[in-house]
């Protein structure tokens, strides 16, 4: 049975060391995920110039597959390296990901997977601070992500980022899960047992209780084979909570919730949910997509990140995708101290020129003028072709560099 809603609750189970919950995740997307080339997930940590796997656990694949995985990690050039030094969830192939902007890394990885991978389509979590985790799935041919699997990989990776975090909590303060400290306690029909703090106020208690039903839904036993039930379950509950099962003394099951927002810090002036909407902005992530991780609406989204550009200075969001795309201008920024007040400071090019050059020359003008935020029309203008030219121009572009949108090509030509 294809149990999509146990791998997500496989993201939770806190109990035991790292490599057992690497190793049930594993188990739990093994058999959904495989496309006949095996699964490895890995945890991981970054250092600016290289990425160095701490827990993995492979499920079928190719002879020494999980080897494979630690040689590909370990032979990454430091330009390849950046790309994993931002934040937030993403669905991508390496072709994408990787083999586009840098070329020359394919012939790194065919060599490291001993010719055994053609491309891989992965889940990346990046919880900030050099720290992520990834779900790789090999895959026969050389594609981009399809946007089914961008949508249900992606709910599964912000359950994972969920669980990783929480997982950082435990770490360090092994009573931080404790039902005592828990903002609020539930059973599985809603009612809150308890709840202080900011989930003490009816309408946190009210979000609350709907969200255990919408959870308890998804856990049916009709719904759990659909992926699109993953809808039902938010990556977490307005912005600040992870539900997670505890049970008493007698067997009985209650539902915690957890404060486990992201915590960021920002020399720029940035609100938290600020920076949280920009750095998921800056994987070329929608709305949408950033609202289902955060448990907020996407208006609250878009007013996000529209603060967000302003405060920066920014003249669209593409420009918010660029600047805050992996391996960009955010990611080489450096924060001083200056008279008793912070700055911050980067150096630092703003489009992938190896990616440019892998398009015509009528191409490449076009996407100058996209990254500045020109429409089609205002192209054709200073092109003078028509608005109908510009169109198959941009569509042209998107194709040949794997995105689906302006805001994406921001993001995918800001990771220099």
């Amino acid at each position: 049975m294809a149990d999509w809603i146990g791998l997500a609750e496989s993201a939770y189970r806190l109990d035991g060391e790292l490599d057992d919950w690497v190793g049930g995740v594993r188990d739990a997307c093994g058999a959904i995920l495989d496309q006949g080339l095996g699964v490895a997930v890995h945890t991981f940590r970054t250092t600016p110039t290289t990425l160095r796997t701490e827990s993995i656990a492979v499920h079928a694949g190719p002879p020494g597959f999980e080897d494979i995985v630690r040689a590909a990690n370990e032979s990454a050039s430091p330009e390849g390296v950046a790309r994993f030094l931002g934040w937030g969830t993403s669905v991508m192939t390496m072709s994408e990901a990787i083999f586009a902007p840098l070329p020359e890394e394919r012939d790194t990885f065919m060599e490291a997977s001993r010719s055994t991978l053609q491309d891989v389509l992965g889940v990346m979590v990046l919880c900030g601070g050099g720290r992520g985790m990834s779900i790789s799935i090999p895959i026969p041919e050389t594609r981009a992500a399809t946007p089914i699997e961008r949508r249900h990989l992606g709910r599964i990776g912000a359950h994972l980022a969920a669980g990783l975090r929480l997982r950082a909590s435990l770490a360090a303060d092994p009573a931080s899960l404790d039902d005592d400290d828990a903002e609020a306690v539930l059973d599985p029909t809603g009612a809150v047992r308890d709840a202080h703090g900011q989930a003490s106020g009816e309408q946190p208690r009210a979000r609350l209780r709907h969200a255990v039903h919408q959870l308890e839904q998804a856990r049916s036993r009709s719904r759990r084979e659909d992926p699109e039930s993953l809808g039902l379950w938010e990556g977490l509950v307005a912005g600040r909570w992870s539900l997670v099962d505890r049970f008493d003394s007698d067997g009985r099951r209650f539902i915690v919730a957890h404060r486990n927002e992201p915590r960021l810090g920002d020399p720029r002036g940035l609100s938290t949910r600020e920076h949280q909407v920009c750095e998921h902005v800056g994987t070329g992530r929608s709305n949408k997509e950033i609202a289902y991780e955060f448990g907020v609406t996407e208006s609250a989204v878009a007013n996000a990140a529209g603060r967000a550009q302003r405060k920066l200075g920014l003249s669209s969001r593409l420009e918010l995708a660029s600047f805050f795309a992996p391996g960009g201008p955010r990611a080489r920024l450096v924060s001083f101290e200056l008279g008793g007040e912070t700055f911050a400071a980067a150096a630092a090019e703003v489009t992938d020129e190896n990616a440019l050059l892998q398009l015509p020359p009528a191409e490449r003008e076009v996407t100058l003028h996209l990254l500045r935020g020109a429409t089609n029309a205002e192209i054709g203008r200073l092109r003078g072709t028509s608005q109908h030219t510009v169109a198959n121009q941009v569509q042209s572009i998107f194709e040949r560099l794997g995105v689906r949108s302006r805001v994406e090509l921001a993001a995918r030509l800001g990771g220099a």
